[in-house]
């Protein structure tokens, strides 16, 4: 599986609700991003 750390600095006043929908639109771009990038393997097609 994977795993997501944060971390805060302190600097800039979020609320939760904020952060955690930055980090699902963050999640959700690298997702997008590997299954983009992905290379075929084997005869498998991959999205390209």
């Amino acid at each position: 599986g994977d795993v997501v750390f944060g971390l805060a600095s302190g600097e800039v006043e979020a609320g939760f609700d904020l952060v955690a929908e930055m980090g699902a639109d963050a999640t959700a771009q690298a997702i997008r991003r590997g299954v983009r990038m992905a290379k075929s393997l084997e005869g498998a097609p991959a999205c390209q």
